[in-house]
């Protein structure tokens, strides 16, 4: 999903495979409803369980790979301001 002056474009459907719903939150929503309670307190990392940490998408374990992600498509990162 793309927002561009307040204008959503792109997909906007539940990011959980094989769910056409419409997520909940297009603000940076990801989930649907019955998704987003299921799943929207995990961890973002592929077959992880655990609690994600506050502030961040991925638990304590995953916290590099949030980083490295975080860095490498933040808007910061993608303006060329990279160290």
């Amino acid at each position: 999903m793309i927002v561009i002056d307040g204008v959503v474009m792109g997909p906007v459907h539940c990011a959980m495979e094989g769910c056409s719903a419409n997520v909940s939150n297009h603000h940076g929503g990801v989930f649907c409803g019955h998704h987003n309670i299921q799943y929207g307190a995990k961890c973002r990392v592929k077959d992880c369980t655990r609690q994600k940490v506050h502030g961040t998408e991925a638990c304590e374990i995953h916290q590099e790979i949030w980083n490295k992600h975080h860095l490498n498509y933040s808007s910061a990162g993608l303006s060329g301001l990279r160290q």
